[in-house]
């Protein structure tokens, strides 16, 4: 359990300091950015425990496989313009 914990803390740590260097103008809000994206991940993870293996994996699939196509549809309306 100590060490679940000690890895989610540093989840959100990384995710803290990738908004932090990724922030250009306003470093402040992209940091805020990426500790709220960082507890997002880690209140899902630890909420949803009860979410099978096969469907996460469904789910992750489907998403990867609708921004591949909004790509695809995307490059292919560029062409109109």
């Amino acid at each position: 359990m100590g060490s679940l914990l000690l890895l989610r803390i540093f989840f959100v740590f990384i995710c803290t300091a990738a908004g932090y260097s990724l922030g250009g103008e306003n470093v402040v809000a992209s940091t805020a950015v990426g500790l709220a994206t960082g507890l997002m991940v880690v209140f899902f993870e630890t909420f949803a425990r009860h979410v099978s293996l096969k469907g996460l994996s469904s789910a992750v699939f489907g998403i990867l496989l609708g921004l591949l196509l909004a790509r695809v549809f995307s490059e292919a309306l560029s062409l109109f313009y």
